[in-house]
């Protein structure tokens, strides 16, 4: 059935997810375990303004390893082998860092490590404490 318009199209979509929303669901999972590549491309572009080939541009400058404990990255880990690192107020991605540093960043035995971390990739950081 022809819609006329875009708008009247979205809204019978729209419509339709809600009134089947299993197999809205299905449909969009069988869809992303077909393009997982594409997928993750489209989030980091998303979240970061990141490229794919910037992705895999950083990820060979730090050699695969964390840039924060030098650690190689784990890459048969299930979810987020590699966390995309930046600044929550300027949007500016500083490097990659393994889920282990990630979320030490806060720790005080670790502040050093990672103090020295965010001066070697982004001197400004300092700038943004508050």
């Amino acid at each position: 059935m022809p819609f006329k318009t875009k708008e009247a199209q979205r809204i019978a979509n729209q419509k339709w997810r809600v009134n089947h929303i299993d197999k809205a669901r299905q449909i969009s999972r069988d869809y992303n375990a077909g393009h997982k590549i594409e997928r993750f491309a489209l989030d980091i572009w998303k979240s970061y303004k990141m490229h794919m080939s910037d992705y895999v541009a950083m990820l060979e400058r730090q050699h695969y390893v964390c840039g924060r404990c030098k650690q190689p990255f784990n890459f048969k880990q299930k979810r987020n082998p590699v966390c995309i690192d930046h600044n929550h107020d300027t949007g500016h991605v500083r490097g990659m860092l393994c889920i282990g540093c990630n979320t030490k960043v806060h720790n005080d035995i670790e502040i050093k490590m990672t103090e020295n971390y965010l001066m070697e990739s982004d001197p400004d950081w300092l700038g943004t404490l508050t």
